[in-house]
This record gives structure tokens, C-alpha cells and sequence, in this order.
């Protein structure tokens, strides 16, 4: 580790070639950020991308990503990232106030006058959160109220997103994905296992399908130096500058990718962050110390100042920095490299 860096090779499973793991960060960065055309998504990832979420920005690769990119750079601008503060304070008080009726309500059902203490009401704060996160992506990139999670919708979506993990979480789901990446075609077989993965992209499509004709028939006759800030409108102003009509199919499978990236990874993140400080109750105290002596609610403009709640920012970073959204991405190299920063050489090579 001394020599090489955050760098091992390791065996793979059924015949693939040998895997190179890459966690020094100015690796990452010679890798994806300096030089992404040559090493693009694994023919596995891309597969599973596709059935999850269909051929959208997280699929595409070289030129199409970038254009992609660019087009929905502006809905996620620092001013625009502003104005969604309204919607995520709104859904961060619903939350909470759905909680604490939940909790109310249970203490009246498990109330013991002989006793002198009521016991704890134990809660699944995993289903919560992403009640929120649902919420906030819905408004704010689609326009579309899913109820802080008690629309049909935000209720069929959970269900199938709860079967579609536990299958994943089976030993089937572990071994097949170890044959997929050694025979990436089997992604593409009507295999029940692999159908019950597309079962929650094709809900969502269906959802979709609501907004996308009325949003396209609205922008025909609109000027296209408007400025959007839903992410469906972004792509049909960005479909029209390259000189063609938005692609209904196309539209739902960016609807399905920003649903998916910023409603399970987002919540995922609050869980693992809570789960971090009821784990370290001292951490937990502090924090709460720091947010009572403030003594409001924190705004848009406290929370992107460094000199202002610094402990809830240490265990905001340090939190994504253990959990990280993405733990890892495959990625292929197409030619041979040598990457060399400081104390770090490490010789790049085609591993298939």
C-alpha cells in the first residue's frame, strides 16, 4: 500500500479476468475525470443500467454524456439548488410531523397506566426518509406530488422496490450477479429474477407517461431560451437544440434514472448517517447541542456557510465520506495506461 497506493488486484468469478481495485483518490481522478473515454462503463454495468433504468445519462458514454451533462447542468445550478430549499424544508416538516403522529398514536395503543413508564416506540426510519426524498425529487425535478409517500403511486413504488431488494439480497441474486459479469448477455434473458429488477422501471414509466406528453406539447410553442428548472422540460429544450423532437421513450428513461439516483441514494445516505450517530451517542448529543443553541431553522445560506452549524458539516462529510452514494463503478480500460501523481505509479492495462 506504501508503494502502489489504494490499489489491489484481485481473482474474479467464473473465468473473468483479473479485477484491478482503485481507491486513491488522484487515481479516481486520472480515471474519471481526466481521461473517461478511455475507460468507459463495463459491459455489466451497462447492462443492468439499462434494465434498471434504461439508455439515459447514467447508460451513456463519450459524446452523448457530455451533451447530456450539459443539459441538465442548469437544473442543478447553486441558484437553482436555492429555490428548491421551500420544497425540502416543506417535506422535512411533513416528515416530521407524520412521525410524530405515527408516535403518538402508537403510544396510545401500547399505554400502560400500572406501569410508570410507557415502553419505546421503536421506529423503521428507513421507510421515512425515503418518504421524503421521494417527495422533494418528485417536485422539484418532475413537478409531480407523490404525497411525502401515501399517493398510490409513492405506495405501489415502495412495494416493488421492497420485493425487487429482497430478491437482490437472496444468494440467487449474489450468484447471478457474478455470472453476469463474466456473461454480461445474461441480463437480457426473460429470467424471473432479472424481470422483477425492470418491474420498478417500468412503473415508473408508467408514471411518466402522464407528464411527458403535456410537457411536450407545452415547450412546441415556447422559446427554447427559456429557462427550466424540471428536469423532463431541460431534456425537450436540449432535444430540440440538437435539431430533433424528444423522444417520449427516451424522456421516461431520464424520469426513471432521476427518480431511482436521487430518491433511494439520497435517503440511503440520511439512514446510514443516523444509524452512524445512534451508534455514537456522545456525536449525537453534540450535534443536537450545536442545532438547539442555534436556535432556527437553519437556511439555505447557514448551510453553505463554513463558519456557521461547523459540527452538523463535519458529520455531513464525514458521513458521505463513509457511506459514499456510489461505493464503487466498473470501469474498463481500452488501452493500456500509466498513471503517475506523486507518490503513486500505478500501470493501467486492458483486463478484457
Amino acid at each position: 500500500m506504501g508503494k502502489m497506493g489504494a490499489v489491489l488486484r484481485t481473482k474474479a468469478a467464473f473465468w473473468h479476468s483479473d479485477i484491478l481495485v482503485v481507491a486513491d483518490p488522484l487515481a479516481l481522478w486520472h480515471i474519471d475525470v481526466k481521461n473517461p473515454n478511455d475507460y468507459v462503463k463495463s459491459n455489466l454495468s451497462r447492462a443492468l443500467v439499462r434494465r434498471l433504468m434504461g439508455e439515459s445519462l447514467v447508460w451513456a458514454e463519450g459524446t452523448e454524456h457530455k451533451k447530456l451533462r450539459a443539459a441538465f447542468a442548469p437544473c442543478f445550478s447553486f441558484l437553482k439548488v436555492r429555490e428548491m430549499e421551500s420544497v425540502v424544508l416543506k417535506a422535512a416538516d411533513m416528515l416530521v410531523g407524520s412521525m410524530k403522529n405515527y408516535i403518538i398514536a402508537m403510544q396510545s395503543k401500547t399505554s400502560n397506566k400500572s406501569l410508570r413508564s410507557n415502553p419505546p416506540i421503536i421506529m423503521n426510519l428507513s421507510g421515512w426518509t425515503n418518504k421524503a426524498t421521494l417527495d422533494v425529487i418528485g417536485r422539484v425535478g418532475f413537478d409531480f406530488d407523490f404525497g411525502l409517500g401515501e399517493s398510490p403511486e409513492a405506495r405501489e413504488l415502495s412495494r416493488i422496490w421492497e420485493e425487487q431488494a429482497r430478491e437482490s439480497a437472496t444468494f440467487a441474486g449474489f450468484v447471478g450477479f457474478l455470472a453476469m459479469r463474466a456473461f454480461p448477455f445474461l441480463a437480457s434473458l426473460p429470467i424471473k429474477a432479472m424481470e422483477k429488477q425492470s418491474a420498478y422501471k417500468l412503473y415508473v414509466r408508467s408514471i411518466g407517461s402522464k407528464i411527458a406528453g403535456s410537457k411536450i406539447a407545452r415547450i412546441q410553442g415556447e422559446d427554447d431560451s427559456k429557462d427550466d428548472s424540471d428536469i423532463i422540460s431541460a431534456f425537450i429544450r436540449y432535444s430540440r437544440k440538437e435539431g430533433s423532437e424528444a423522444s417520449v421513450d427516451k424522456l421516461l428513461d431520464h424520469f426513471t434514472t432521476f427518480i431511482q439516483a436521487g430518491n433511494d441514494t439520497t435517503a440511503t445516505s440520511v439512514n446510514y448517517a443516523l444509524l452512524t450517530l445512534a451508534q455514537h451517542p456522545e456525536v449525537q448529543t453534540h450535534l443536537r447541542n450545536e442545532l438547539e443553541d442555534f436556535g432556527r431553522e437553519p437556511t439555505f445560506d447557514d448551510l453553505h456557510n463554513k463558519d456557521v452549524l461547523k459540527f452538523l458539516d463535519a458529520v455531513t462529510k464525514e458521513s458521505l465520506r463513509m457511506f459514499p452514494v456510489g461505493a464503487h463503478s466498473e470501469r474498463v480500460a481500452l488501452k493500456d495506461d500509466y498513471c503517475h501523481y506523486r507518490s503513486l505509479s500505478v500501470l493501467l492495462m486492458v483486463v478484457f
